[in-house]
């Protein structure tokens, strides 16, 4: 089982688009029979959902797996176009991030609220993730962050950034690649790496894998995540 602080710690971990977009209803995992055909390395993929930044995007989906100690899991989680407003003095589009996850042997739920700080540049060049913040008053500012490209190609890939977390002075590196994700889509992997990945470590290591089509919507979505000090994975899969 993890632990309701783990948890938070995970959710607040996350994101380059805060896991959502469009219909989640297919799972990464289902593009792999002896039918399926290589996308087209030439096809140009938007890293972003259809109208993530113009301030009337909103999305929701459910999730269900287990952890590799047996227990089972169900979430839903729902993702809206907040302000355009300042975080530390910086100009910022929100997005906000909210999570419910139930386990499903004890039935205890927990719900997560999860702000995402998008600093841009005219008509939404130059975008960068600047910083993430949850109701717990944790949050995670950008040390160094990196444009984001709107589009990609498959095969592209690049850092987010690197984040610094003044609660506990921990930091954790982001970072995106494209891959080949059949059937004329691709696969957009986000992956979140703390800097101690020890038995001492307090954050895990998150890989969130998204299916997308060339506009940016999302058709599955698979999240895994590993805790290190307990030597435990915990797999979700949109449903």
């Amino acid at each position: 089982m993890f632990n309701k602080y783990f948890i938070v710690m995970i959710i607040s971990a996350l994101s380059l688009v805060g896991c959502g977009g469009g219909d989640a209803g297919t799972t990464t995992t289902s593009t792999t029979s002896g039918t399926d055909t290589p996308t087209d390395t030439s096809l140009v993929f938007s890293i972003f959902a259809p109208e993530y930044f113009d301030g009337n995007f909103s999305v929701s989906y459910s999730l269900a797996g287990s952890d590799s100690n047996g227990d089972s899991y169900t979430a839903t989680q729902s993702i809206d176009s907040g302000a355009v407003s300042k975080y530390l003095f910086k100009d910022v589009k929100e997005i906000i991030v909210s999570t419910s996850i139930t386990n499903t042997v004890t039935s205890a739920p927990l719900d997560i609220l999860d702000k995402k700080y998008f600093t841009y540049g005219a008509n939404n060049s130059d975008i960068r993730l600047y910083a993430s913040e949850n109701l717990l008053g944790f949050s995670a500012i950008a040390q160094t962050d990196y444009v984001i490209p709107l589009t990609a190609t498959i095969g592209d890939a690049g850092t987010i950034g690197e984040y610094f977390r003044a609660n506990d002075s921990s930091s954790f590196t982001q970072s995106w690649e494209l891959t080949d994700g059949f059937n004329g889509k691709a696969k957009l992997i986000v992956t979140t790496v703390p800097s101690d990945t020890t038995p001492s470590g307090l954050y895990p290591t998150t890989v969130e894998k998204l299916l997308i089509s060339q506009d940016g919507t999302v058709s599955g979505y698979e999240l895994i995540i590993t805790d290190h000090q307990n030597s435990n994975t915990i797999t979700l899969t949109s449903l």
